[in-house]
């Protein structure tokens, strides 16, 4: 039980990493606060889409791996929690 926890903190950590750093070069940018937003919103819809695709690639493609909808839980949580603190913490630079 506790590997499927860990497992859940390892999808969890590794999208809210991928949308920061996909997002950072925008965010210490001369861009505008709506420009910012709006790619901050298309980051992390398509990191979202990203690890919903992953999953069926598993299911489909992968032999000896399946679907499994709480890695896409996990994923979507690290997505939206680090769009969350980007915009919570880092407001100086929106």
């Amino acid at each position: 039980m506790e590997r499927l926890h860990v497992d859940k903190a390892v999808h969890f950590f590794l999208f809210a990493v991928l949308v920061f750093l996909v997002f950072k070069p925008l965010l210490f940018s001369d861009a505008t606060v709506s420009f910012k937003n709006k790619w901050l919103v298309i980051i992390a819809a398509a990191a979202v889409i990203y690890g919903i695709v992953t999953e069926f690639i598993q299911l489909y493609f992968i032999p000896g791996r399946s679907f499994d909808i709480w890695d896409w839980v996990a994923d979507s949580c690290g997505v939206i929690i680090t769009v969350y603190l980007v915009r919570k913490f880092l407001k100086a630079y929106f």
